[in-house]
Protein backbone atom coordinates (compact mmCIF):
# COMPACT_ATOMS: atom_id res chain seq x y z
CA UNK A 1 0.00 0.00 0.00
CA UNK A 2 2.98 2.08 1.08
CA UNK A 3 4.05 1.73 -3.02
CA UNK A 4 0.85 3.02 -4.45
CA UNK A 5 0.67 5.89 -1.68
CA UNK A 6 4.39 6.96 -3.43
CA UNK A 7 3.11 6.19 -6.91
CA UNK A 8 0.08 8.41 -6.66
CA UNK A 9 2.39 11.61 -4.70
CA UNK A 10 4.46 11.59 -8.06
CA UNK A 11 1.44 12.47 -9.90
CA UNK A 12 0.13 14.51 -7.21
CA UNK A 13 3.97 16.21 -7.14
CA UNK A 14 3.36 16.92 -10.95
CA UNK A 15 0.11 18.10 -10.40
CA UNK A 16 -1.55 15.75 -12.77
CA UNK A 17 -4.35 12.98 -12.81
CA UNK A 18 -3.85 9.80 -14.02
CA UNK A 19 -6.01 10.49 -17.42
CA UNK A 20 -3.01 13.12 -17.96
CA UNK A 21 -0.35 11.28 -17.05
CA UNK A 22 -1.37 8.50 -19.05
CA UNK A 23 -1.04 10.82 -22.24
CA UNK A 24 2.18 12.56 -20.81
CA UNK A 25 4.12 8.96 -20.86
CA UNK A 26 2.17 7.86 -23.81
CA UNK A 27 0.15 5.08 -21.73
CA UNK A 28 -3.32 4.15 -21.69
CA UNK A 29 -4.60 4.88 -18.32
CA UNK A 30 -5.43 2.16 -17.22
CA UNK A 31 -2.00 1.06 -17.58
CA UNK A 32 -0.86 3.82 -15.46
CA UNK A 33 -3.66 3.10 -12.91
CA UNK A 34 -2.07 -0.62 -12.73
CA UNK A 35 1.89 0.96 -12.59
CA UNK A 36 0.24 3.17 -9.51
CA UNK A 37 -0.92 -0.36 -8.00
CA UNK A 38 2.49 -1.84 -8.34
CA UNK A 39 0.40 -4.55 -10.83
CA UNK A 40 2.36 -3.31 -13.73
CA UNK A 41 5.65 -1.84 -14.62
CA UNK A 42 5.79 1.51 -17.43
CA UNK A 43 7.58 1.06 -20.87
CA UNK A 44 11.15 1.79 -20.65
CA UNK A 45 10.51 5.14 -22.69
CA UNK A 46 7.40 5.93 -19.93
CA UNK A 47 9.78 5.85 -17.08
CA UNK A 48 12.59 7.57 -18.98
CA UNK A 49 9.88 10.48 -19.39
CA UNK A 50 8.86 10.48 -15.87
CA UNK A 51 12.08 10.03 -14.59
CA UNK A 52 12.52 13.37 -16.84
CA UNK A 53 9.81 15.03 -15.58
CA UNK A 54 10.41 14.33 -12.16
CA UNK A 55 13.82 15.69 -12.62
CA UNK A 56 12.77 18.77 -14.04
CA UNK A 57 10.36 19.70 -10.88
CA UNK A 58 12.77 18.85 -8.51
CA UNK A 59 15.27 21.58 -10.16
CA UNK A 60 12.31 24.36 -10.64
CA UNK A 61 12.33 24.21 -6.90
CA UNK A 62 15.72 24.14 -6.54
CA UNK A 63 15.51 26.92 -8.61
CA UNK A 64 12.83 28.36 -6.09
CA UNK A 65 14.94 28.34 -3.58
CA UNK A 66 17.40 30.13 -5.19
CA UNK A 67 14.99 32.96 -5.36
CA UNK A 68 14.16 32.79 -1.75
CA UNK A 69 16.85 35.50 -2.01
CA UNK A 70 14.66 37.87 -4.62
CA UNK A 71 12.10 37.26 -2.11
CA UNK A 72 14.64 39.01 0.48
CA UNK A 73 15.11 41.50 -1.48
CA UNK A 74 11.68 42.35 -2.38
CA UNK A 75 11.01 42.00 1.67
CA UNK A 76 13.66 45.19 1.80
CA UNK A 77 12.33 47.18 -0.79
CA UNK A 78 9.23 46.33 0.78
CA UNK A 79 10.36 47.54 4.19
CA UNK A 80 11.60 50.86 2.81
CA UNK A 81 8.85 51.30 1.04
CA UNK A 82 6.57 50.95 4.41
CA UNK A 83 9.27 53.36 6.57
CA UNK A 84 8.75 56.26 3.83
CA UNK A 85 5.23 55.85 3.99
CA UNK A 86 5.23 55.89 7.69
CA UNK A 87 7.65 59.12 7.12
CA UNK A 88 5.10 60.40 4.91
CA UNK A 89 1.94 59.78 6.73
CA UNK A 90 3.46 61.17 9.88
CA UNK A 91 4.35 64.40 8.39
CA UNK A 92 0.66 64.66 6.85
CA UNK A 93 -0.46 64.23 10.56
CA UNK A 94 1.71 66.83 11.56
CA UNK A 95 0.53 69.44 9.04
CA UNK A 96 -3.29 68.68 9.41
CA UNK A 97 -2.66 69.14 13.42
CA UNK A 98 -0.77 72.25 12.86
CA UNK A 99 -3.77 73.50 10.09
CA UNK A 100 -6.59 72.54 12.57
CA UNK A 101 -4.93 74.28 15.64
CA UNK A 102 -4.82 77.09 13.29
CA UNK A 103 -8.48 76.91 12.80
CA UNK A 104 -9.66 76.17 16.54
CA UNK A 105 -7.22 79.66 16.98
CA UNK A 106 -9.47 81.66 13.89
CA UNK A 107 -12.73 80.51 14.84
CA UNK A 108 -12.21 81.77 18.84
CA UNK A 109 -10.73 84.84 17.20
CA UNK A 110 -14.33 85.12 15.01
CA UNK A 111 -16.45 84.09 17.81
CA UNK A 112 -14.53 87.14 20.32
CA UNK A 113 -14.53 89.16 17.52
CA UNK A 114 -18.29 88.74 17.32
CA UNK A 115 -18.92 89.21 20.97
CA UNK A 116 -17.08 92.57 20.78
CA UNK A 117 -19.12 93.71 17.60
CA UNK A 118 -21.77 93.16 20.23
CA UNK A 119 -20.55 95.62 23.07
CA UNK A 120 -19.71 97.73 20.55
CA UNK A 121 -22.87 98.18 19.32
CA UNK A 122 -24.47 98.62 22.30
CA UNK A 123 -22.29 101.51 23.25
CA UNK A 124 -23.12 104.68 20.92
CA UNK A 125 -19.40 105.77 21.53
CA UNK A 126 -17.54 103.89 18.78
CA UNK A 127 -20.62 103.89 16.26
CA UNK A 128 -22.32 101.09 14.80
CA UNK A 129 -20.27 101.07 11.78
CA UNK A 130 -17.44 100.02 13.40
CA UNK A 131 -19.55 97.26 15.09
CA UNK A 132 -20.69 96.86 12.03
CA UNK A 133 -16.68 96.25 10.36
CA UNK A 134 -15.92 93.90 13.40
CA UNK A 135 -18.80 91.92 12.86
CA UNK A 136 -18.16 91.47 9.05
CA UNK A 137 -14.52 90.48 9.64
CA UNK A 138 -15.92 88.33 12.67
CA UNK A 139 -17.77 86.14 10.24
CA UNK A 140 -15.53 86.33 7.38
CA UNK A 141 -13.39 84.46 10.11
CA UNK A 142 -16.07 82.07 10.79
CA UNK A 143 -16.41 80.89 7.59
CA UNK A 144 -13.08 80.24 6.73
CA UNK A 145 -12.68 78.00 10.12
CA UNK A 146 -16.08 76.43 9.84
CA UNK A 147 -17.08 73.86 11.65
CA UNK A 148 -17.52 71.79 8.16
CA UNK A 149 -14.07 72.52 7.80
CA UNK A 150 -12.74 71.80 10.82
CA UNK A 151 -14.65 68.60 10.98
CA UNK A 152 -13.22 67.43 7.64
CA UNK A 153 -9.78 68.00 8.46
CA UNK A 154 -10.50 66.45 11.79
CA UNK A 155 -11.77 63.13 9.73
CA UNK A 156 -8.59 63.14 7.00
CA UNK A 157 -6.85 63.11 10.47
CA UNK A 158 -8.67 60.40 11.80
CA UNK A 159 -7.99 58.12 8.45
CA UNK A 160 -4.42 59.06 8.72
CA UNK A 161 -4.01 57.75 11.92
CA UNK A 162 -5.75 54.62 10.50
CA UNK A 163 -3.47 53.79 7.58
CA UNK A 164 -0.82 54.45 10.62
CA UNK A 165 -1.80 51.79 12.30
CA UNK A 166 -2.56 49.86 9.10
CA UNK A 167 1.32 50.90 7.72
CA UNK A 168 2.60 49.66 11.20
CA UNK A 169 1.27 46.55 11.47
CA UNK A 170 2.78 45.81 8.01
CA UNK A 171 6.06 46.28 9.18
CA UNK A 172 5.21 44.10 11.93
CA UNK A 173 4.24 41.27 9.71
CA UNK A 174 7.45 41.85 7.63
CA UNK A 175 9.38 41.14 10.55
CA UNK A 176 7.83 37.98 11.65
Amino acid sequence: MKKVKEEKAIRELLGATQEEMALLLFVTRSRYSLFELKKRSLPRKAMTRLSEMLSFIQKAKSDAKKNDKTSTEEIQKKKELIEKEIKNNLFQQYKLEKKLFSLEKKNQKGLAAIHLADYLAQNDEFGKEIANNFREKAHYDLKKSSFEIREKHKLKLLALKAYHKELNKAMSDLKL
